[in-house]
């Protein structure tokens, strides 16, 4: 079979997969609803929240704030499709010897995050915690109030004009438009594009590919991002470079929500990987609250599967034994919702904690530099090998 009949083939198979509706993630009865306020809905929250806190005692009644708790423990999940929310518990905190310091690392990010919406600028969690490090001490405790506070607003964290640094990479047959700037990224030379945190900023997105390849790591990344994969397969080729980011998972979606298209996943055949995967697919319990700003539905799992490591005869000198965190964390995801409404993902899980071992992408690269690119890839697409 020639290369285009090949092609033409997975084309095929690629367009029943575009027909299944994405329908909108709905947040269930029991979960907090959030919803993206605009500058001026977040402006005047930030206000409010910052009046209350430093108002004055005013006949024996102390300020105060209730913050929604953002814990495993307050995590929702939809038994029906296994996204995961946040739910209704919150805790008060009122001005008190023990949570003065706490109180006013709010006040201090409350403040941050004012001056950012008036002015229209946007700043990095790092920067922010470079604005006050003395009170701050570490900058976990910065990023904590940031989700504190967009969670109390009943919002998402982009709306406070914070974001993470850059992280994730893109490059393929996509178009679209970065504060008015036209990027194509087809022209990437091999690194690709780095996915910006500014979402709001990107526009009119254009494309002709037919599917999106997601992999886990830069690595694999790189690899087939100078393969130009994208030129033989029509696609887009992404990476959140481990444990995604918003801006990572935000594009993602978008990208399936205007295309329509489907996704497959390259992660690594162990249960972080397949923990990755669920943070694309079904939501996080970190960021629950944004969930159905995070989430993309139409995801598939191309490899690396533990039943690869036979089927493609993978040299079992380059097999890692499974610890006991990762047998652990396997049996966790196990007991999930989101799990067991993905059978022949759990079947994998389960192959993988039976035969004891795991492997990562690069293990591909024992049969040779260019076996993921030229042999496993292509025989997994034209063969529709995706779960």
């Amino acid at each position: 079979m020639s290369q285009t009949s090949q092609n033409l083939k997975i084309i095929e198979e690629l367009q029943k997969l575009k027909k299944i509706e994405i329908e909108a993630i709905k947040a269930p009865k029991d979960a907090l609803k959030i919803k993206e306020l605009s500058l001026e809905e977040t402006k005047q929250g930030i206000e409010d929240i910052a009046l209350n806190l430093l108002s004055l005692l005013d006949f024996d009644e102390r300020p105060a704030i209730s913050v929604p708790i953002r814990s495993a423990q307050n995590t929702i999940v939809d038994q029906e499709t296994g996204h995961i929310f946040l739910g209704h518990n919150a805790v008060t905190r009122s001005l008190s010897p023990a949570s003065v310091r706490q109180l006013a690392v709010l006040i201090r990010v409350a403040d941050g995050i004012h001056e950012l919406l008036t002015l229209g600028r946007h700043s990095t969690k790092r920067e922010l915690f470079y604005t006050d490090v003395n009170l701050f001490q570490d900058q976990t405790i910065s990023d904590r109030a940031i989700e504190d506070l967009a969670v109390t607003l009943r919002t998402i964290r982009n709306a406070t004009n914070i974001v993470a640094s850059a992280k994730g990479k893109i490059i393929g047959r996509i178009r679209f438009r970065e504060s008015g700037d036209l990027i194509d990224c087809t022209k990437m030379g091999t690194g690709g594009k780095a996915i910006t945190p500014f979402q709001e900023q990107v526009e009119d997105i254009d494309s002709d590919a037919e599917f999106v390849l997601l992999v886990e790591k830069d690595a694999a990344f790189m690899s087939l991002s100078e393969a130009k994969i994208y030129d033989r397969y029509p696609c887009i080729l992404m990476t959140g470079i481990g444990s995604p980011d918003i801006a990572t998972r935000m594009m993602l979606r978008r990208i399936v929500e205007e295309t329509g298209i489907p996704v497959f996943a390259i992660m690594d055949a162990d249960p972080y990987g397949l923990e990755i995967l669920r943070s694309y697919t079904f939501g996080s319990k970190a960021l629950g609250y944004e969930t159905p700003w995070l989430v993309t539905q139409n995801i598939y799992w191309l490899g690396l599967r533990p039943e690869d490591m036979q089927n493609y005869k993978i040299p079992k000198e380059v097999y890692i034994p499974l610890t006991d965190a990762d047998r652990k964390k396997g049996k966790e995801l196990l007991d999930e919702i989101w799990l067991q409404n993905k059978p022949k993902w759990a079947e994998q899980l389960k192959l993988m904690l039976r035969s004891g071992v795991k492997a990562e992408i690069q293990a591909l690269a024992s049969k040779g530099f260019e076996y993921m690119t030229e042999t496993y890839l292509p025989q997994k697409l034209e063969s529709a090998d995706w779960i």
